[in-house]
């Protein structure tokens, strides 16, 4: 007899490609708290990925206007992990120590 394969977990292309639902995004949320929380920000890369105009460049557009690469990062590096959050269907980390 065939054997029945699970359903495939949530993919980031369908996340980002499409309005998630909020399973989806709880289960974002799950992933995030197994993986990050607890752990310290030793690298960040902070700059567009997607092949489009700004292929390779900081997006301040995205982070904040104003916003420099080098004090975004600094601002991040050393940081410890202490939660992930969702309220609706937004995500976020809250962060713990200086930055």
């Amino acid at each position: 007899p065939p054997s029945v394969s699970p359903p495939p977990p949530p993919s980031c292309a369908r996340v980002l490609g499409a309005m998630p639902e909020l399973p989806e995004v709880e289960a974002m949320r799950g992933l995030m708290e197994r993986h990050a929380v607890g752990r310290t920000i030793r690298k960040v890369f902070a700059r567009e990925s997607g092949g489009g105009p700004r292929d390779g460049k900081f997006d301040d557009k995205v982070i904040g206007e104003g916003v420099k690469e080098p004090a975004f990062v600094d601002a991040l590096l050393g940081r410890r992990v202490v939660a992930a959050k969702r309220l609706g269907k937004q995500l976020w980390l809250e962060l713990g120590g200086e930055g």
